[in-house]
C-alpha cells in the first residue's frame, strides 16, 4: 500500500512505531543527533535530500517523487504569472493613460504576452528577466 508521508511528523510517528529512540535512529542512519532531532521536530526547513533519504530508509521507508501537474500545465502558469508581472510593469511605467488599463484590456495584454512566451525560447519562459 503506498501513501504520503509528510515530513516531519510521520517519520517521527514511523519512528515510535519501531520503538527507535532519537539517539539510535542517529547512530543507525548515520545523521547527525542534533539534525536528526532539528528535522523530526519541524525545526529545519530544508534538510538535504540525502539526510532525509537516509532516516527513511533507516525507517524502512522509500523516497519517491509524485507528478503533481503536468509539464504543458506548469508552462501555461509559468508563461501566466510572467505575463502578468510583465504587463503590470510595462502600465506601471508607461505614464499615467496607460495605468488607466482597464480590467477586459489587462487581460488580454496578459493573455497575448503569455501566448508569446509559450511560443518563444524556453529559456526566456523561465528566466526572472
Amino acid at each position: 500500500m503506498t501513501r504520503s508521508i509528510r515530513l516531519p511528523q510521520d517519520l517521527d510517528i514511523r519512528r515510535r512505531e519501531l520503538g527507535l529512540s532519537r539517539l539510535e535512529l542517529a547512530r543507525r542512519c548515520g545523521v547527525n543527533r542534533v539534525t536528526l532531532q532539528r528535522i523530526l521536530s519541524g525545526g529545519r526547513a530544508a534538510p538535504l535530500h540525502s539526510t532525509v533519504v537516509a532516516i527513511a530508509e533507516c525507517l524502512g521507508l522509500e523516497v519517491v517523487f509524485v507528478q503533481k501537474a503536468d509539464p504543458e500545465s506548469m508552462r501555461r502558469a509559468q508563461a501566466d504569472q510572467k505575463a502578468r508581472k510583465l504587463v503590470s510593469l510595462v502600465a506601471r511605467t508607461a505614464g499615467p493613460d496607460a495605468q488607466d488599463v482597464h480590467r477586459p484590456e489587462f487581460e488580454e495584454m496578459v493573455q497575448q504576452t503569455a501566448r508569446k512566451l509559450l511560443a518563444g525560447s524556453q529559456r526566456g519562459l523561465w528566466s526572472h528577466r
